[in-house]
């Protein structure tokens, strides 16, 4: 007892002194409690704080439990540990603080002033009170996986104390009550600070509050998006955050902030969007104008907006990421948003816009991107103005840009069902089907192996024309299409099939009489030519002939009935691929290349070189109008279609080299013939 009235009467008669000897308080160690300097740390290391002041610790071990470095570390009795040194809550200043403790060195209930916490977390080595104004706090480290920060705000001067950190690290902070000197306090999401009257932000989401008898104001906030109010009620904002919410209320009035996105509840008549992010006031009540979803794409239609998912900008709209950084449903037409200029519907894939139709005389290019001007028959899309660029599925595409039922008018093209294009064939053949290297004609000089006896559709190669003592022929004197074929066989039992001598069944079942490997008469189904037999359903056969009937030929290539068989002598017109009268121009009925007429087939008529209706045109047709379907490469446009004479099927199977060489041949004998009567009779005259 007289031990504590001394230190009070000590306290009472001395602020804290600093210096190095005994019971002095080391230098900058002297701290303020209620407005009275008391020591946290001795000058010397034997002593410490008790009561806030140095005593010898030795003398004090029922307070000051354990001592090191001239500080308490661990307090005992109805004593707590503050700033270093262990108070009673018996005496000043530690009175002042803490009302009560647990016997055992810890301060279990602060002073009734307010001024002070407990923190949740303490033991006899830490500080158990912590002044709300003190920033600093304490620090809860009992052991080295547990760090806790317990602190009070700057300014204030009564509080309550923080919730209990539940993890081993982290810093909680006192909630302020009242603020010291004329500052009020500020609520911000839970968290407390003092400031000045003039200091709280009344347009950014606060107000001041006055609660009235003489209770000090306070910064508080108004309700949620509001940014001034008039008080904390929902329906008491006089503005609200920009974009997000719309004051449901005249201008001029205090009202509910509506969200965006609130199409349900809003306030009265003022309605947001469902979906909506950011949106204007309407000019009336009524539904706001949404400028920015919050997930789906914005959708405009009539003046109304909409936020829809991705999949539903469709009808007019596409998909659109990134319109000045927002997600929009972009209506097809709209260039200035990646859209396609005259384009009605679309299509978007991975940020790339397709054109599916396009306004009335417009149609999508073959790449889909733009809209042009196109009125091609049978073209999906052109892309130059009226060229066709993509056929419609069942017609292919040519390279002028027009549109055919096939191919065939196309000598050297084949119809590529995969490109719906009249593709060219490979250089080693004259004619192919199906692709490029499957060809149905050769070049001269060449002639087709097919690739499947069994499916003669699908062509062959060309090889070699016949040479005599090699394949087993002995002479080549067939000529059919500027390529020679067998005409007797080495084997004297054998005869040519189809230009070539094989030993087969099918090759001796085409055969009636053999004589001296060459064939005298044909079996019914093939037509005799040149020692061989040949089938009219394949080449070279269908070249000279297309029906044969008991062993020869019936009706030629060019549908002209055979003479006794032969066709050399049954030609039509060279404007004419198949006619109804021999060497008449009047009488074509399927033109040969690079010529057209305007009737059909089952009319015959003319056939005017394709260069009448197109000075540069080198292959065409005539429907309801004349369509160039080649030009020559002279003409700068891209083709490299040469104009090409008529097929030989015209000449009844004999090539134009074989007809030159009769031709001479015949002038030969004529021009002999003459020159001997001449030499005989001047000759005899003379005798």
């Amino acid at each position: 007892m007289l031990l504590k009235i001394t230190l009070t009467l000590a306290i009472a008669l001395s602020a804290c002194q600093e210096g190095t000897e005994a019971t002095k308080c080391k230098t900058g160690k002297c701290i303020d409690i209620g407005g009275t300097q008391y020591c946290s740390e001795c000058a010397v290391s034997t002593e410490a704080p008790v009561n806030g002041q140095c005593a010898d610790a030795s003398s004090n071990t029922a307070i000051c439990k354990a001592h090191a470095g001239g500080k308490c570390t661990e307090c005992d009795g109805d004593s707590f540990m503050y700033k270093g040194g262990c108070y009673e809550t018996t005496n000043e200043p530690g009175q002042s603080m803490c009302k009560s403790t647990n016997n055992a060195g810890v301060c279990t209930a602060p002073n009734d002033s307010g001024k002070y916490f407990v923190p949740p977390d303490t033991d006899a080595s830490h500080q158990s009170i912590v002044a709300c104004g003190d920033t600093s706090g304490m620090r809860y480290q009992p052991d080295d996986s547990t760090d806790k920060a317990y602190n009070g705000v700057a300014g204030c001067e009564t509080c309550t104390a923080p919730q209990q950190i539940t993890d081993n690290t982290g810093t909680a902070t006192a909630t302020c009550t009242k603020c010291a000197s004329n500052n009020i306090v500020k609520t911000d999401a839970d968290e407390t600070t003092c400031i000045a009257e003039s200091e709280c932000p009344t347009t950014k989401g606060f107000f001041v509050e006055d609660p009235g008898s003489g209770n000090q104001k306070k910064c508080t906030t108004c309700s949620p998006n509001c940014l001034s109010c008039t008080s904390a009620a929902e329906a008491a904002c006089k503005s609200c955050t920009v974009e997000t919410h719309f004051l449901g209320a005249e201008d001029g009035q205090v009202g509910k902030c509506v969200s965006c996105g609130d199409a349900a509840t809003g306030s009265g008549d003022w309605k947001g969007v469902t979906g909506c992010a950011k949106c204007a006031k309407p000019e009336a009540a009524g539904a706001a104008t949404c400028t920015e979803c919050a997930s789906d794409y914005l959708k405009t239609e009539a003046g109304a907006t909409s936020c829809v998912e991705r999949n539903r900008c469709t009808g007019g709209f596409f998909p659109n990421d990134d319109v000045d950084g927002k997600k929009q449903c972009v209506p097809c037409g709209d260039a200035a948003h990646k859209g396609i200029p005259n384009c009605r519907t679309c299509t978007e894939s991975g940020g790339a816009v397709t054109c599916d139709a396009c306004t009335e005389g417009n149609t999508p290019t073959t790449d889909k991107t733009a809209c042009i001007p196109c009125s091609v028959d049978g073209c999906d899309s052109c892309n130059e103005e009226n060229v066709c660029a993509k056929c419609a599925t069942d017609k292919y595409l040519t390279s002028t840009g027009q549109c055919v039922d096939d191919c065939e008018a196309l000598e050297g093209y084949y119809s590529d069902k995969s490109t719906n294009k009249c593709e060219k064939c490979s250089p080693a053949c004259k004619m192919c089907t199906k692709t490029a290297d499957q060809c149905s004609s050769c070049p001269a000089k060449k002639v087709l192996q097919y690739s499947s006896e069994s499916n003669l559709d699908y062509g062959g190669s060309c090889v070699d024309e016949c040479k005599a003592g090699m394949n087993g022929c002995a002479e080549c004197g067939a000529t059919i299409g500027e390529a020679k074929y067998c005409s007797k066989c080495s084997d004297a039992k054998q005869a040519p099939l189809n230009g070539n001598c094989t030993v087969s069944a099918r090759a001796a079942a085409s055969c009636k009489r053999v004589e001296e490997g060459a064939c005298k008469e044909c079996e019914t189904g093939y037509f005799l030519l040149e020692g061989g037999c040949y089938q009219t359903t394949r080449q070279p056969g269908m070249q000279v002939c297309k029906t044969a009937n008991g062993g020869s030929c019936q009706t030629c290539a060019n549908e002209l009935a055979a003479s006794s068989g032969d066709c050399s002598t049954q030609t039509c017109h060279p404007s004419c691929k198949t006619c109804s009268a021999a060497n008449d121009a009047s009488k074509c009925k399927v033109c040969a290349a690079g010529y057209y007429k305007q009737s059909d087939e089952n009319t015959a008529g003319k056939c005017d070189p394709c260069s009448q209706g197109n000075d540069k045109c080198t292959l065409c047709r005539y429907s309801t109008k004349f369509i160039c379907l080649a030009k020559d490469s002279s003409d700068g446009d891209g083709t490299d279609t040469k104009p090409v004479d008529p097929p030989s099927s015209n000449k009844s199977g004999l090539s134009t080299g074989a007809i030159a060489g009769i031709s001479v041949a015949a002038i030969v004998v004529v021009g002999g013939l003459v020159g001997f009567l001449c030499w005989w009779f001047i000759c005899r005259g003379k005798a």
